[in-house]
């Protein structure tokens, strides 16, 4: 019988659930990316939410823990916990947790390949920074979507892997039957923005240059869904009197995959990303990614091989991939996109790439 490395995933951040099947709705995905983990791993996930509970399913434990830390927490009686599991690899969810991670790698001692994975966090400042650095000399990996923003954070040049920290259970429905359920017309070129109007998302940057766009492409139809509405004002005085441009507000998340599927491209003007989670729930409908040259997009998409992409803040590279948007092969595009879904950002190739990377990193110290 093969005898699989010990792997604890580590959460301290608290779940807002107060039973196992309110935390199954709250996080249903992180379910199905244990799941795919324990195929290469006896897997463990420690997570703190409103309720203690264990659960043992699908070949991996989960130990639920009422417990809530703040960033100056040392929690010691859950690391000892962890340290009596006799694991191989401990994971830590989020980059800010400094002083946990140095405890943590004290208790373990140095045989424990210890990583940590950013989740869109941005630390900022000297304190931060500082702490930051201290505690990248305890971690032997850390994952990001971009090392472009390992870069940014001065991190260890030879410690960044790359890994998309999430995935998505759509599956794609052929175009004309999503069409047809949403009573989209059926020939006319669709492009979807998914994503909240806040600055750092740029969407006034992206509807004054399709605004533009349209006089050249009037039938161009833009359909925008969001759930945080801090520019919503701004947006609509944009939109205001162009009728193919409908801003539709919040959807039932679950309805979003026919939106992904009904499309021909999703869109976005994001500055930076953690990761992108539309647009790996868009890819994985087979929705063609117009996205700018950030570091998270430019991975996801294997440095846009199967996207639009346009230079990050460029009207004109934008209104040149809005051009080509016209003449582009969609049928083989919307290929191209399924293609890389599967084998870079579904659950499946993301526990392969994770297996990839602590076997690289136990090789390196032979």
């Amino acid at each position: 019988m093969e005898i699989k490395e010990k792997f604890i995933d580590l959460t301290y951040h608290q779940v807002k659930a107060k039973s196992l099947s309110e935390l199954k709705e709250t996080i249903p995905l992180n379910f199905l990316w244990m799941q795919q983990c324990s195929k290469n791993y006896d897997w463990v996930s420690y997570k703190c939410a409103l309720f203690t509970e264990e659960l043992e399913e699908h070949d991996y434990r989960l130990k639920i823990q009422n417990k809530k830390y703040n960033k100056l927490s040392i929690p010691g009686d859950l690391h000892r916990k962890i340290k009596q599991e006799n694991p191989d690899v401990v994971l830590v969810h989020g980059l800010n947790n400094y002083l946990q991670v140095v405890h943590l790698r004290w208790v373990l001692g140095s045989r424990v390949k210890l990583m940590v994975q950013h989740h869109g966090e941005r630390p900022r400042g000297f304190l931060k920074m500082t702490l930051l650095r201290l505690s990248a000399l305890f971690v032997d990996a850390f994952l990001f979507t971009s090392q472009e923003t390992a870069r940014q954070l001065r991190l260890p040049q030879k410690k960044p892997f790359l890994l998309m920290e999430g995935s998505s259970d759509f599956q794609v429905v052929p175009q004309p039957e999503a069409r047809n359920k949403l009573k989209l017309p059926e020939k006319e070129i669709i492009y979807l923005w998914v994503g909240r109007l806040i600055p750092v998302k740029n969407p006034l940057f992206f509807l004054e240059e399709f605004v533009l766009f349209l006089k050249q492409q009037p039938s161009a139809r833009l359909y925008v869904i969001f759930h945080e509405e801090t520019l919503l004002e701004e947006c609509l005085n944009l939109t205001r009197g162009h009728n193919t441009i409908h801003v539709l507000g919040r959807l039932p998340h679950e309805e979003l995959r026919d939106w992904y599927s009904a499309a021909d491209y999703f869109v976005s003007a994001s500055l930076h990303e953690g990761s992108g989670y539309a647009l790996c729930e868009a890819m994985a409908c087979g929705c063609i990614p117009l996205v700018p040259s950030i570091g998270a997009f430019q991975f996801m998409t294997a440095n846009g091989a199967c996207a639009l992409m346009y230079e990050s803040g460029s009207r004109k590279s934008l209104q040149e991939v809005l051009a080509k948007s016209l003449v582009l092969d969609k049928t083989q595009a919307r290929k191209k996109v399924l293609k890389q879904f599967n084998e870079q950002l579904s659950f499946e190739a993301i526990a392969k790439s994770l297996f990839r990377i602590t076997g690289a990193l136990h090789k390196s110290n032979k």
